[in-house]
């Protein structure tokens, strides 16, 4: 997946993720890949990184739940 993220039409960042999900034993192992350019010094890649592990950790959560 790609996206831009644009403030008052001003490009601020460019992103490419990759998911790989591949077997592992008796379940699966999700392989996450960001990488971006942030363009606006207001940018924090480390509040990205903290985002993008708060939404997978609840992935993880809802799809180790009993159905």
């Amino acid at each position: 997946m790609s996206s831009t993220t644009r403030v008052r039409d001003v490009l601020t960042s460019v992103t490419l993720i990759t998911v790989e999900i591949e077997p592992a034993g008796t379940g699966s192992r999700l392989v996450f890949t960001y990488q971006a350019v942030l363009l606006d010094e207001g940018e924090r890649l480390v509040n990205r990184e903290e985002g993008w592990n708060s939404i997978l950790d609840k992935l993880g959560v809802a799809l180790a739940a009993p159905a």
